[in-house]
């Protein structure tokens, strides 16, 4: 995954980006991205405004991004999201890791994002943007986007939430469970099936990592399981195998 060639300096110029990756960024104008494949925005500091129109896409599965995202991320005016076809998630549970708060000094702006033509599984019938962790100091807006916003909590909202779509839906959930279970010592002696239970009930659940069975010998092997629901927010659940093939005596 390539980042823009501004990642981590200073820049006093508008910049006007159509790659996907903005990383610890600081820059004392505006951002602007048009027309990009993908979005995302993390660790980064913007002067003015962030503008993002006409996203066309997702980021690779590779990249471990169900949406485009941005995070953890501190804009001095503005933030306008608008004519955007693909999905965007903004604060925390998205993948970027906790805190993820963005806040906006004056106003968010969020309108005519249509997904319905996204056919991605990590997106289904998902909103058009979900918002968690996210401090506006004036106004929220956001109007005439398909389907729906929504939020699962943590939005702060100086002034007048002016938001006519927003909907709210709860995290995912994932429990993880090892079989067959340690002995008193906290070690198996054969190999052991992972197996993650997603749950997601009410936005769905888009992707649940399969079982894994652990094979290799080794003590605090951990074992990390992912659910990622249709409003692109992610959670995780672990287990610690130790595992000795050998026969106890």
């Amino acid at each position: 995954m390539k980042s823009n060639t501004s990642a981590r300096r200073h820049d006093d110029r508008n910049r006007f980006i159509h790659r996907r990756l903005l990383w610890g960024v600081s820059v004392g104008r505006n951002v602007d991205i048009e027309k990009s494949r993908s979005v995302l925005i993390f660790g980064s500091w913007v002067k003015n405004d962030i503008h993002v129109h006409e996203t066309k896409g997702i980021p690779p599965v590779s990249s471990g991004f169900a949406r485009n995202v941005i995070c953890n991320t501190l804009i001095g005016h503005d933030l306008h999201l608008d004519h955007n076809k693909a999905p965007f998630g903004i604060g925390d549970d998205f993948g970027c890791g906790n805190p993820g708060t963005v806040s906006v000094g004056h106003d968010a702006v969020i309108n005519e994002t249509d997904t319905s033509g996204t056919t991605a599984a990590s997106t289904g019938t998902g909103p058009s943007v979900t918002m968690n962790s996210l401090m506006v100091t004036n106004n929220l807006a956001c109007d005439k986007n398909t389907p729906a916003v929504a939020t699962s909590g943590g939005i702060s909202i100086g002034h007048d939430n002016k938001c006519k779509q927003l909907t709210q839906v709860a995290l995912p959930t994932i429990t993880a469970s090892a079989w067959p279970p340690p002995d008193a010592g906290q070690w198996n002696h054969t190999d052991v099936g992972v197996t993650f239970a997603c749950s997601a009930p009410q936005a769905g659940v888009a992707a649940c990592t399969p079982p894994v069975t652990v094979t290799t010998e080794g003590a605090n092997q951990i074992i990390t399981g992912r659910v990622v629901d249709k409003a692109g927010q992610i959670a995780t659940a672990s287990v610690t195998i130790n595992l000795d093939k050998l026969p106890t005596p």
